[in-house]
């Protein structure tokens, strides 16, 4: 999404600083309000918001969240590393982006698809320097920007999440990311809050050490909250998360990765959990790697018993929470 920081004007601003952000425009605001009334004092994740908004007079979006919004709210400064609990809102009239450090940087390149700053130009920014670290959600709008930017975060391997564009106020900027998608990680408004509290934007833990060291665990759901939930509760862990929408993108990526566990939703449509895990088990790279199960429910017992047939270790319960998880 995109903001702005009332007390801050253009002209008191220097190019060049960085942030991190999630995008819309027109209808924004009260998506923004939801997702971030939703986080609670301690989300330590750095969230970075990017609203269109009139370029020519200061914003008034952080009095406009005030007190709807347990984190810290304010604009960054150029070159300012990012910091934890904090709520970054783009100030009007420069590009924002994400420079090595990660900092921030701010921009006044010409406007891209009319906009400045631009979703795209954050986005693409946040890929580039993130990449699988961080995740994008675009909301209401009503141009395109943010969609190519959006389809980077997600070919860099970083969670997406895409407000459905039936109920956004302004439908274009979902739609165009709908349309340029890899899959389409579509949310409705009412799980934005859900997703928003497990997105992993920066964990500083992962990025001070290489991706290749670390254990790969592989999450699939077709549902992209879930896959967000499943994620935050995995965040603190010391492991490279890999994410498919589909039976079919977990065997790509089983084939890509030496992976060291499987979570896998159960009812999936054309390939479900049951079948994924039977064809695991009859290739040699992938036989011997654990699986655990996420159901609804395990009142079926005949599911049950099919799941540790099909190679399970355990069962996990959605939603998962924290309390679920350490026993795991």
């Amino acid at each position: 999404m995109r903001g702005h920081d009332e007390a801050a004007q253009p002209s008191q601003r220097t190019p060049g600083r960085r942030r991190r952000s999630y995008r819309g425009s027109a209808g924004a605001i009260e998506v923004v309000s939801l997702v971030l009334g939703a986080l609670a004092a301690d989300f330590a994740t750095p969230i970075v918001v990017v609203i269109h908004l009139p370029r020519s007079r200061p914003s008034a979006l952080a009095g406009a969240l005030h007190g709807k919004c347990r984190l810290a709210l304010r604009e960054p400064l150029d070159k300012e590393p990012l910091a934890p609990a904090t709520v970054y809102l783009a100030p009007p009239d420069y590009h924002l982006l994400i420079d090595p450090g990660p900092c921030f940087a701010l921009s006044v390149d010409e406007p891209v698809n009319f906009s400045r700053p631009s979703v795209d130009v954050l986005f693409q920014s946040a890929a580039d320097v993130l990449g699988s670290c961080c995740a994008g959600v675009l909301v209401s709008g009503a141009n395109p920007d943010g969609a190519q930017g959006l389809r980077a975060i997600q070919e860099a391997g970083g969670l997406v999440a895409i407000q459905d564009p039936n109920e956004a106020a302004q439908g274009a900027m979902p739609k165009a990311a709908v349309a340029l998608a890899r899959t389409r990680p579509v949310v409705c408004q009412r799980d934005l809050p859900v997703g928003a509290a497990a997105i992993r934007v920066a964990h500083f833990s992962r990025s001070r050490r290489k991706m290749s060291d670390l254990p790969k665990l592989l999450l699939v759901d077709d549902r992209p909250e879930n896959l967000l939930a499943l994620d935050g509760l995995l965040q603190r862990s010391d492991a490279q998360i890999l994410k498919a929408e589909s039976g079919k993108r977990a065997l790509e990526l089983l084939l890509e990765h030496e992976v060291a566990l499987a979570l896998i939703d159960v009812q999936m449509p054309e390939l479900d959990g049951f079948a994924l895990a039977e064809l695991m088990r009859n290739v040699e790279r992938t036989r011997e790697i654990p699986i655990i199960f996420v159901t609804a429910g395990l009142h079926d017992q005949d599911r049950v018993f099919k799941g540790y047939e099909s190679g399970a270790v355990d069962f996990l319960v959605k939603p998962p929470t924290p309390a679920s998880w350490p026993a795991r």
